[in-house]
């Protein structure tokens, strides 16, 4: 558990076919975006140039964690509104506005707003939250997680790798390239049925 909550805080692909067909399409069209396709860099990566830690697809509109993101402007920009309740109700207390495809600063990322997702085929750890087990029909979010890939998180470098039942987390010292023996490594059993989740929802875990 403590390793799947690492990839939800890291939130966010070397790996899998990151061409997004719809997002240019998408970006020049005037019609309602379906997702909002976000990118997470290395926290070094203050440019937004470098390989993809992580990445997010999720409804337009939907509310996450107090914060409700929807795609405007022609879907040229998204915007965030915060709540201080979880469900997003009540009066929000803050607002942003962010341009798509540009690196957001202080948090290396990019934001895009899209019309389809596409999903990998390797080296990656699917988290698919939806209403009921049958994702595929009632789909809210699909967080992607690089694995097999070293990368920089709190002074440490860590690196993921994942079958049908585990994810292994290896830690390597900073400033390596996650080469030789790891400080540690730990090992975390992948749920195979939908689980329940503290949103109520359910959430489901694909290796890829």
């Amino acid at each position: 558990m403590k390793l799947l909550v690492i990839l939800i805080i890291l939130f966010v692909a070397t790996g899998f076919s990151s061409s997004l067909s719809s997002s240019s399409s998408s970006s020049s069209s005037s019609s309602p975006s379906k997702y909002i396709y976000s990118e997470t860099y290395q926290p070094t990566d203050t440019t937004c140039t470098n390989s993809v830690v992580s990445s997010e697809f999720a409804l337009d509109g939907l509310c996450e964690y107090g914060s409700l993101s929807r795609c405007i402007n022609g879907n040229q920009a998204v915007e965030i509104t915060y709540y201080s309740e979880m469900n997003c109700t009540g009066e929000p207390f803050d607002k942003i506005s962010i341009p798509v495809d540009s690196c957001i600063e202080g948090f290396p990322g990019k934001l895009y707003c899209v019309d389809e997702i596409n999903i990998p085929t390797s080296n990656a750890l699917l988290t698919i939250f939806s209403e009921t087990c049958d994702w595929k029909e009632t789909l809210e979010s699909f967080q992607i997680r690089t694995m097999n890939t070293c990368f920089d998180f709190n002074n440490q470098m860590l690196y993921f790798t994942c079958n049908a039942t585990n994810l292994v987390e290896e830690v390597y010292p900073s400033g390596s390239s996650c080469s030789g023996s790891p400080i540690s490594q730990t090992a975390g059993f992948i749920p195979q049925n939908c689980n329940d989740v503290m949103t109520g929802n359910n959430v489901t875990y694909i290796c890829v």
